[in-house]
């Protein structure tokens, strides 16, 4: 027989779930259906699957716009495969513990051999106060040019490859997540990787909090990235992200790391703390840097090397452990009306072969100088109008 359904008129009020606007069931799991699988099928668009506390071993496959809501204590468990699949054009998840145990003999095309908790392969889905991890590979996998979710106020953790992969024209937006505790990286953009981050908390990752490569843009706006392992921000392959208003500190190499061609907006950001050079710039990394608070780092300001360039516009890079701006090995970065200052070193430090633009800078109060520029490098430096004491 088929299963009782109870309509609930009031819910369409409550189902403005991108379109989710009709009368719905609300579906019990498990009073009218043993598993979220079982509800799944059975339910249709619109519905509402109501899932009581419990632990939950099939892998789910959301193919229609439908709203999934857990009771306090309700985790889908699911070893050696994928733990849920999204294709549907809209719906949400809301309150529910997502656990990728491990991998299996397999893969999963398009995820780099691995599976992960959640795979959003299409629509506008919500993923909203879940906790979600993987044994394998991402926790949270979107890709393709049709995937735009929303995932918000969810935690993401102990993925072993990263939180969250944005990847192949993916977009999506992160909202107030807690993304911690991740292999690789917390959020790792790749291949066009192109989502917006809004006050996410990414911390605490065993390498690089966000990497954004192989001509990956998206939007980083204020966020907190601190305490990885690695840097906080990599950009590289032509990676060219936004980053604004984003607090960057106490990670264990670089703020930001920018290298073979990645570039990028860098404004308004505050980046302290961190144990190596709070930029650093390297092979053709060309990104804009504009009034950012740089300081208190435990090495250099900005590095520029190994070719790396840059424009460095407005900002202000004080106290310092090494110079404020350090340049070598024919980096050559342009900086314009920059306050450099209270640096343990010098305001600027030019040598083996760099090249550097410095105009209109105040270079004033720093413990060794305004500037040390080498010998060999002299010819390639140009100054203009800065202030040196």
């Amino acid at each position: 027989h088929a299963p009782v359904r109870s309509r609930a008129a009031s819910w369409v009020a409550e189902t403005k779930t991108e379109g989710l606007e009709r009368a719905s069931a609300t579906i019990r799991v498990p009073e009218e259906h043993a598993t979220i699988a079982l509800a799944l099928r059975a339910a249709e668009a619109g519905d509402r699957i109501v899932v009581s506390s419990g632990t939950y071993r099939d892998h789910l496959v959301i193919d229609k716009a439908v709203v999934i809501v857990g009771e306090p204590g309700v985790v889908v468990e699911v070893d050696g495969r994928t733990a849920v699949t999204v294709t549907a054009p809209s719906g949400r998840m809301e309150h529910v513990a997502v656990r990728q145990l491990r991998s299996a003999a397999g893969t999963e095309p398009g995820l780099d051999g691995k599976f992960v908790g959640v795979n959003i392969r299409a629509g506008t889905f919500q993923l909203l106060h879940c906790d979600v991890q993987s044994h394998s590979g991402a926790c949270i996998a979107i890709h393709g040019a049709d995937a735009d979710p929303v995932v918000r106020n969810c935690a993401i953790h102990d993925g072993k490859q990263a939180g969250v992969y944005v990847f192949d024209g993916g977009r999506g937006r992160l909202q107030g997540n807690d993304i911690y505790n991740n292999e690789y990286a917390g959020v790792l953009l790749k291949r066009g990787g192109n989502p917006t981050l809004t006050r996410n908390k990414i911390r605490d990752g065993r390498e690089t909090g966000v990497f954004v490569c192989h001509e990956s843009t998206g939007v980083l706006e204020e966020n907190e990235i601190c305490r990885n392992q690695g840097s906080g921000i990599v950009i590289k392959g032509r990676g060219c992200p936004t980053i604004a208003r984003n607090e960057i500190h106490s990670n264990a190499q670089a703020g930001i790391f920018c290298c073979d061609r990645g570039g990028g907006d860098i404004a308004s950001n505050r980046i302290y703390g961190n144990s190596k050079a709070g930029v650093l710039i390297k092979t053709a990394g060309n990104p804009s840097l504009r009034n950012n608070w740089i300081h208190q780092g435990k090495e250099t300001g900005v590095y520029v090397f190994d070719g790396g360039e840059g424009v460095l516009e407005d900002n202000d890079i004080y106290e310092n452990q090494n110079a404020g701006v350090l340049v070598t090995t024919e980096g050559k970065p342009r900086l314009l009306r920059n306050r450099i200052q209270q640096n343990k070193y010098e305001g600027v430090w030019i040598c083996k072969r760099g090249q550097c633009y410095l105009e209109g800078n105040d270079l004033r109060d720093n413990l060794k100088g305004a500037m040390d520029i080498h010998d060999d490098c002299k010819p390639h430096v140009v100054l203009i109008d800065n202030l040196l004491q």
